[in-house]
């Protein structure tokens, strides 16, 4: 074993020594002390056997972000995906947040350096690398960016743009705190009529929630004839062929332009790609979220109370095992503002 040992210290110095030489000579070290041969995987098995346990673990939402990323991640290192793990260094995670930052925002480029930071974490946990690379790789510094609620008038406004179906999911994400997936999926067997109340699980967290119907959303249920499979169909349709909310958000984005509360987007081109950065709007679809929250805030609902309703986890909740039970949150979207009348 020695010799062997001597014969690869000597093709290295002339050159000649090979990843795969080095390792079987280590690897016989390791063997001396450990039963189990020496563990190796490239890094584009560790992620995609990653992306596998996730897939289980996470909302398909959730799943889908992890995937982009670490899509983009195996495509930007190239043939150093092929690669054993320990070959990843800082600077790579470096390279690959400058290159995301070109395309994406702070924010996004943020959020795919803590993805790859927790995918290496576990690998490193399995003994696969020594240290977490993408650990040592600074967030950016982001500007805070806060989406505003409407405005009862600017509410209204929408309202009287919107045809049938958006309507319905504009008061569905008013009186509800939904977000736009969770309304385009919205499903007819998770609403009671009789009992007046919604019960489903949040794409985004995979939180089970249950909200009383407040009665302007009731009465505007009650009068649609078709109450079988999903609420709206056609936005549902829309989703499930893009796995995403973008050409929902579009749409909506062009019945606010009606409204004339955003400006007119055009096809011209601006010279910056399809990659360049999204211009971050005030409002948008989510802004009726914090709408929801506003006003449940306005009719003086306690805080608990309303980000139960929202779907707002807090330390303060989980803290006190707090139960918000239906009626209170009956009570609670009772003291909400008739829109649809």
């Amino acid at each position: 074993m020695v010799e062997e040992w001597e014969k690869t210290s000597l093709a290295g110095r002339m050159g000649r020594l090979t990843e795969v030489r080095a390792r079987k000579v280590i690897e016989s070290i390791y063997l001396i002390a450990n039963p189990e041969e020496l563990r190796s995987t490239t890094t584009r098995t560790f992620l995609k056997d990653w992306l596998a346990r996730k897939e289980v673990e996470t909302s398909t939402n959730t799943h889908q972000r992890y995937e982009t990323v670490v899509t983009q991640f195996l495509r930007f290192i190239r043939t150093k995906a092929d690669q054993d793990l320990f070959h990843l260094t800082t600077a790579d995670l470096q390279a690959f947040r400058d290159e995301l930052s070109g395309k994406l925002s702070r924010g996004s480029c943020n959020v795919a350096i803590k993805i790859m930071r927790a995918a290496f974490n576990e690998a490193k946990t399995q003994g696969l690398m020594d240290s977490n690379p993408a650990h040592l790789v600074k967030l950016m510094r982001t500007e805070k960016f806060r989406r505003r609620p409407f405005t009862p008038d600017e509410l209204r406004r929408v309202l009287a743009e919107a045809d049938p179906q958006w309507k319905g999911m504009i008061a569905v994400a008013l009186y509800t705190g939904f977000r736009l997936g969770d309304v385009a999926t919205l499903d007819w067997n998770a609403i009671n009529l009789d009992s007046a109340d919604i019960s489903m699980v949040t794409g985004k967290t995979g939180r089970q929630m249950s909200i009383p119907i407040a009665a302007p959303l009731l009465r505007l249920l009650r009068s649609m004839t078709n109450r079988t499979g999903p609420v709206f169909p056609e936005a549902c349709e829309t989703y499930q062929n893009s796995s995403t909310t973008s050409r929902l958000s579009k749409a909506f984005y062009r019945i606010m332009e009606k409204a004339g509360l955003v400006k007119h987007r055009t096809h011209e081109s601006t010279g910056k790609g399809r990659s360049a950065r999204r211009n971050q709007q005030e409002l948008g679809f989510h802004a009726l979220r914090h709408t929801a929250t506003s006003l449940l805030k306005n009719a003086n609902v306690s805080d608990a109370v309303a980000r139960d309703i929202i779907g707002h986890e807090t330390a303060a909740i989980s803290a006190a095992y707090t139960h918000i039970d239906l009626k209170t949150k009956r009570d609670a979207l009772d003291r909400l503002p008739d829109f649809l009348g």
